[in-house]
């Protein structure tokens, strides 16, 4: 089933597939990142990579204290 968003009116529901959102956002940030990276040093890959996994890693050591 496809739903046509501006068909709703606003306040009114929608099923909002997040596995879809979140490959959405995730795409985008990279892109951001990656461009970044790209100015900063002529190439890109690994930014979004290492800033998920710092993160990672901070909530871990918070959890386990």
């Amino acid at each position: 089933e496809k739903v046509v968003t501006a068909g709703k009116k606003v306040g009114e529901e929608v099923n909002v597939e997040v596995d879809m959102v979140g490959k959405y956002v995730e795409k985008s940030v990279r892109g951001y990142f990656e461009g970044l990276a790209g100015q900063e040093s002529g190439g890109g890959g690994g930014t979004l990579e290492k800033i998920v996994g710092r993160i990672v890693e901070e909530k871990l050591s918070r959890h386990q204290r």
